[in-house]
């Protein structure tokens, strides 16, 4: 499939080439200058193992803190919905494992400290070798 230059120029011509067009200017224009680049680098390496492979990887964003009912966050509104323990988050992470064997590593990101400390210490435990990351980045108001 070989793109004719004008296609990239004059969107009207084609929907498709059109829509890469666009996507290309607005990448372009969107790109972090290069210190900011750096800074986003030097965090997400700081928060993956060194030989990070996503296809062995389970991530696990998970909002808790104030999400929950019964939380004790101050000046907060009282909680949306009853929360699942971390346990059975790591229920989930242990049941992929089972279906994919190769997956042996496991992404945190939380605002809650908390879960943070608990995901991690049931990784520990595991029976099966985890290897794990957080993002380094979080603040973790929770």
């Amino acid at each position: 499939d070989t793109l004719k230059l004008e296609a990239w120029f004059w969107p009207a011509k084609s929907l498709q080439h059109g829509c890469r067009t666009w996507s290309a200017a607005i990448y372009f224009m969107l790109r972090p200058k290069q210190w900011v680049q750096k800074a986003v680098d030097a965090r997400l390496a700081g928060s993956f193992p060194p030989d990070f492979d996503p296809t062995r990887t389970v991530g696990m964003p998970i909002r808790a803190s104030d999400k929950c009912f019964g939380h004790r966050v101050r000046n907060s509104a009282p909680g949306e919905r009853q929360c699942l323990p971390p346990e059975k988050f790591w229920a989930v992470a242990e049941k992929i494992r089972e279906y994919d064997p190769t997956v042996d590593t496991v992404l945190l990101s939380s605002e809650d400290r908390s879960w943070v400390a608990k995901l991690t210490q049931l990784a520990a435990a595991s029976a099966k070798k985890w290897r794990g990351g957080a993002n380094k980045g979080d603040h973790m108001t929770g």
